[in-house]
């Protein structure tokens, strides 16, 4: 009884596989295809050669304040900063951008940033 078992299990996944091999691909093999396909291959090849391919990185601000909204950083040197930083990672293809700004109001955490 215990060598009926694996062998009924091969059995069932032989059967299984022949039948899968026998399925036709619904894909239409033209020649508009092939010539999407050489297109995009090209575009793609030059593409890395050149190295035109970005990286666009999101970056999510935490803007601590005190309680009442004050003693808060600008917006403007946020976006002065992150201006700075897509300059230094230019070669590299990384484009920074300013997914979320959360504002915290936490006088502590404001002025004594290491508790």
């Amino acid at each position: 009884m215990k060598c009926l078992i694996p062998i009924f299990v091969c059995l069932c996944f032989g059967i299984q596989a022949l039948n899968g091999q026998s399925e036709h691909c619904a894909t239409v093999h033209d020649q508009s295809m092939f010539d999407r396909l050489e297109a995009n291959l090209k575009r793609s090849n030059e593409t890395v050669e050149k190295g035109f391919v970005s990286r666009f990185v999101p970056v999510h601000y935490h803007i601590v304040t005190d309680n009442d909204g004050s003693m808060s950083m600008s917006e403007d040197k946020i976006i002065a900063g992150l201006c700075i930083l897509n300059d230094r990672y230019q070669e590299a293809d990384m484009i920074f951008y300013i997914d979320e700004i959360t504002y915290i109001n936490n006088t502590n955490l404001n002025h004594r940033p290491r508790l």
